[in-house]
Order: structure tokens, then C-alpha cells, then sequence
């Protein structure tokens, strides 16, 4: 074990919300993929607080998992790889810290060295006091964690993990539960087209000792694996993508999501089980899931998975440059995250591009989920790659997209482009390719505005550098905070004939006695923050229909009688609250099932 610190100087205090102009709605061909080039850039270069830089490009191989928490408290964390020179012959793990009152860990801009060595391909955890929980891979062939010694104070131990006896661990993703034990998953390197072990260890002393590395599952190809705990419970979660079941031809291209769990703090793991399939994949499905995948635990103890999936014709082996992202929960199942307002709207969901995006690449991938414990409601960030912002040197230049959703993942609102920093023919050095974006799991904080806190690479040349692509550039690491109530849910449908109502108007849902589901009514004079949710007879929240900014008109929502989950609710009497500006009123609703 060694210590080693960086002295914080005295915190200055500085503004979080980035000046954004508002957020606009991707829409069909003109704001997706493949829309028109000939739109103005709003932004000088790609929007955000910089933490930091980086001349490496890359932050995973893989599933990128969680670089950025929000504490209990309202503070945000922050790691990244930090390449400090060109090639990356010095690559270290850099961290930054901002607490709820503005205030940064200093030097601000800069970030905080927490590793002694060479080191990289880092992921985030917090402790109940709010230390940083820091794993990251130890060059040449370990992994390390680091453990602030206190909430954002920059004094980090680094403990290096004993590797198994039959190889390596490198590329660890971290969780920690509710009580401060410490989960690690890693992976043994093989060349392509081999299968190597994932491996699982915890240390329940913060970090002063590991259990003994485990193998979870033997069969990987994919570097594409993740680890939750639950905020509520003792489950801790393993999902990774693994060859679909039953198939004739596994690789890198044929894979399920899979997934282990603990009810117990993951000392009840029994890897000699075999995992749930989740997704169960037939030879004949369009769907195959690729190399990346996400999750977390929502406010019910349910968990929730994104991933990256792309079109397939069977067990080929092969796949093309036709892409989705999916969210999976027990309910309701398999769902579609990326297709209103994107491209999909016209091709079922599927993102495209004309030519190969590059090594390990999808037009839609990289997805990171978020959740807003007061309400339910679901964010997912990912990278899009358009045909039409290509780099100088032949690679797309990426931006970042988000959607959300308010009934558990079942159905997910319109898409919406959250960096607009096209750079098409741009040469190196002047590209905005925003890429590798991780979206905190907390998506509000105890105190403070309801925001999404994404970290993310503004790389100044399109294509991976790892893989050869593009060139090597001085890139900023970005922090952007969004406001949750700037993405709209897609609960809500505006309606009338453009004539504005003169006053704020809650009307009684219809049908009333209702089965399965009903529509609700309302008003704004003006533009007007909304709340629109319903309560059961108890007083207790069941459903956030609404909790967002909107313009002037008549609108009607559409409740199917579940909850914020996405669980069937039981019949019985409900109440639907309606806010806005200082009007409030409630309606009486029925459903009998």
C-alpha cells in the first residue's frame, strides 16, 4: 500500500450549470444522422466545465461504466485517463471534485493526479461519507483502487490488487453498497477471436483487503461488463454480454446480455449457477447485443440495463453499421431507448451511417443510464454518429444524445442533441467528436436543482487513437450538467388549433371509471413549469407524468395505470395532481381491472 496525495489548494467558487442555449429536438432526417450539414453551430466548440485534459482519446475498452457520482450530499466526482503526452507514454488517473455549494477541489481545470504509476481505464465509487472509491487498471498488468481520505480532499491510498494465480485482472469496473463493502469485476487480456476470464473480488474493510479474485464466467470475447449495487437493499449486480445461447458460431459479434445477483452484499454470488439470459436472442431475431452495456438499480430495488445492440441476419459473424440502443427490465422487457425523433422514426429505431464508424464502433452506442430517485424517471445518454460530420481524416465526429423516460423504460420520449457541435471536414485539432460520455447513476442529489452530471471527451480528432484512428490531440475532458426538466418525458402531447387558453385548466381524466388506461387534460396560459403526478389513497406517489418546462397551449397526458417502475397497478381509487405557476388542483380518477 502506498500514499500518495495531492495538496487541494484553497476552493474557489464557480458556476455548474454550463450556459446553455435550450435544448432542441433532434427531428427525423434534418436533426438526425443523416440529416442536412448546413445547420448553423451554435457552439464555438462543445459545450461544458472542463476538468481537465487528455491526449488519449480512449477511457475503455468496452463498457465505459461510471466516471462521474453524485454523493449524498450534492457533490459531484469526477475520474478520468489523463495522457499527458503524445503517444501516452505517461498515462495516469486524474480526479475532480465539486461539492454542492460551486465549490471545485483545486486546481480547477486541471484535476488531481491519484495514481504512481502508469495507469488508466478508470471507474467511480462513492462511500457513505462521501470518500471517493477510485479502481482503475496498474500498468503493466493490475489492478489498483485509490481511497480519498476524506470527501473530496484529494488524499488518496492506492492499493494494488494481487492478480489470480492463472492471469491477469486488468480494466476493473467498481460499485460499492449501501454498506461501504466494495465491488470489482476484471478481465484477463486474449487476442481477438479468444475467450478469456472475467473475474469478480470485494473488500468489506473500504478497501484495506480483497477477497481472492473469482471467475464469473470463462466464455467472454467482449471487454463489455458492469457492476450496480442498490441504494435500498443488499443486491449487487453483474451484466455483461456473452455468446447468445444456443449459437452454432460465438464471437464478438453473437452475444446475449447476461446477468448474475446477490441479495446479500454479494456474499451469496454462486458463479457454478449459470446466469439469467435477459435478453435470449433467437438465431432468427434482427437483434444482437455489442460490447458495451450498463446498469443500475432504480428506488423499488428493480434493476435496469442499456446496451448497445446492431442489426444481424442470423449467426454470421458479421455485423453492419445499423445500430439501437435498448433498455431491458423484468417489466416491461425489451424496449427501444434511441427511436423518437432520431432516425429511427423512419427505420424502427436503427441508427445508421454509410460507411464503417470505426474499430468497435456503432452509428448509437456507449449508452450510460441515470435515474431520478424523486420520480422514477429514466435518462440515457449516448454518443450518435452522423453521415454528414465526418473528420478531414475519414472518422465521424460524435454528439452526444439523451432521452427519458417516465414509466420505468417502457416507452422513452423524444430525443435530444445535448452538445450540437458538428465539425464535418474539420482537420485534427479542430474537430468536436464528443465521445465516451458516462451520466452519473443519481440523476438528482439530496439538496440542490434536479441535473443530469455527465463527463465526457471532446476529442479534437475524430476516430480512437488506440485503434490507430485519427491523430494525436490535446483533448478536453468536459463537465456537463443538464437540467433534468429540459428533456422532455414524450408522456405529454401537445394538442388544439394554435389559439392560446386564458387561463391554467386541470379537466377530469376520460374515460373515468377506467381500464386500462386513461387521458388527462390541462392548460398553460403561458410558459409555465409542470407537475403532473398521481397518488394512491395512501398519499403515496405512484406515477410522475410529468415534472418538466412547457410552452403555452393544451395538452393531454396518457396514464396505462402503472406505476413509476413500470408495474401494473391494482384498481382502485387514485388521485392525479396538477401544478403549475401557482395554480394546483387535483382530480379523482377509478380504475377497475
Amino acid at each position: 500500500i502506498s500514499l500518495f496525495w495531492t495538496v487541494p489548494l484553497l476552493g474557489t467558487q464557480s458556476k455548474r450549470i454550463a450556459d446553455l442555449p435550450p435544448l432542441e429536438l433532434a427531428t427525423g432526417l434534418e436533426e438526425g444522422i443523416r440529416g442536412s450539414s448546413s445547420y448553423a453551430n451554435p457552439f464555438l466548440s462543445s459545450p461544458g466545465e472542463k476538468l481537465g485534459t487528455t491526449y488519449y482519446d480512449y477511457q475503455h475498452n468496452g463498457a465505459i461504466s461510471k466516471m462521474v457520482v453524485v454523493d449524498a450530499m450534492g457533490g459531484v466526482h469526477f475520474c478520468w485517463m489523463n495522457g499527458l503526452d503524445v503517444e501516452a507514454t505517461e498515462r495516469h488517473v486524474f480526479y475532480a471534485f465539486v461539492d454542492e455549494d460551486g465549490v471545485w477541489l483545486e486546481p480547477q481545470g486541471e484535476g488531481i493526479q491519484i495514481s504512481t504509476q502508469r495507469a488508466g481505464y478508470t471507474t467511480l465509487g462513492i462511500l457513505s461519507g462521501g470518500e471517493a472509491v477510485v479502481a482503475y487498471h496498474c500498468y503493466p498488468d493490475q489492478s489498483a483502487i485509490a481511497v480519498d481520505m476524506m470527501r473530496g480532499g484529494g488524499f488518496f491510498i492506492e492499493s494494488p490488487i494481487i492478480n489470480p494465480s492463472e492471469g491477469e485482472a486488468l480494466w476493473p469496473h467498481i460499485a460499492v453498497d449501501k454498506n461501504d463493502n466494495i465491488h470489482l469485476l476484471a478481465h484477463t487480456p486474449k487476442a481477438a477471436g479468444e475467450t478469456a476470464p472475467a473475474y469478480y473480488c470485494r473488500s468489506t474493510d473500504q478497501g484495506g483487503s480483497f477477497s481472492p479474485w473469482t471467475v464469473f464466467d470463462d466464455s467472454l470475447y467482449d471487454i463489455a461488463y458492469d457492476i450496480a449495487a442498490s441504494p435500498i437493499s443488499g443486491k449487487v449486480g453483474i451484466a455483461y454480454t456473452a455468446p447468445r445461447a444456443g449459437t452454432s458460431d460465438p464471437g464478438q459479434w453473437v452475444n446475449d446480455i447476461y446477468y448474475y445477483e446477490s441479495a446479500n452484499y454479494g456474499e451469496d454470488f454462486d458463479f457454478s449457477q449459470s446466469p439469467q439470459n435477459i435478453t435470449q436472442f433467437a438465431e432468427s431475431d434482427s437483434f444482437r447485443a455489442y460490447t458495451d452495456v450498463n446498469l443500475i438499480y432504480d428506488n423499488d430495488d428493480n434493476p435496469h440495463f442499456v446496451f448497445t445492440a446492431y442489426w444481424a441476419a442470423g449467426d454470421t459473424g458479421i455485423y453492419t453499421w445499423f445500430s439501437r440502443i435498448m433498455h431491458w427490465s423484468q417489466e416491461p422487457g425489451l424496449t427501444t431507448v434511441s427511436g423518437q425523433g432520431s432516425p429511427g422514426d423512419t427505420m424502427e429505431g436503427w441508427w445508421f451511417t454509410t460507411e464503417d464508424p470505426g474499430a468497435w464502433r456503432l452509428p448509437a452506442d456507449r449508452p450510460s443510464l441515470g435515474i431520478d430517485p424523486n420520480t422514477g424517471d429514466l435518462f440515457c445518454v449516448w454518443v450518435g454518429n452522423r453521415d454528414d460530420d465526418w473528420s478531414a481524416g475519414g472518422f465521424p465526429n460524435g454528439e452526444l444524445y439523451v432521452t427519458r423516460s417516465g414509466d420505468g423504460g417502457a416507452t422513452w420520449g423524444p430525443v435530444v442533441n445535448l452538445t450540437k457541435s458538428p465539425s464535418p471536414d474539420a482537420a485534427a485539432g479542430e474537430c468536436d467528436d464528443d465521445d465516451y460520455p458516462s451520466l452519473a447513476a443519481l440523476v438528482t442529489a439530496t439538496t440542490g436543482d434536479t441535473s443530469l452530471h455527465i463527463i465526457y471527451v471532446n476529442d479534437k480528432d475524430g476516430g480512437g487513437i488506440a485503434q490507430g484512428e485519427g491523430s494525436w490531440t490535446l483533448n478536453s475532458v468536459l463537465y456537463l450538467e443538464v437540467p433534468a426538466d429540459s428533456v422532455p418525458s414524450g408522456i405529454i402531447i401537445r394538442r388544439g388549433d394554435g389559439t392560446l387558453p386564458s387561463g391554467y385548466c386541470l379537466k377530469q381524466n376520460y374515460p373515468n371509471p377506467f381500464n386500462p388506461e386513461t387521458n388527462i387534460s390541462f392548460s398553460l396560459p403561458k410558459p409555465s413549469a409542470v407537475s403532473l403526478k398521481i397518488y394512491d389513497v395512501t398519499g403515496r406517489l405512484v406515477k410522475v407524468l410529468a415534472s418538466e418546462k412547457m410552452e403555452a397551449g393544451r395538452y393531454v397526458a396518457n396514464w396505462d395505470g402503472r406505476n413509476g417502475s413500470g408495474k401494473i397497478v391494482s384498481s382502485g381509487v387514485y388521485f392525479c395532481r396538477f401544478r403549475a405557476g401557482d395554480f394546483s388542483e387535483v382530480k379523482r380518477m377509478i380504475l377497475i381491472r
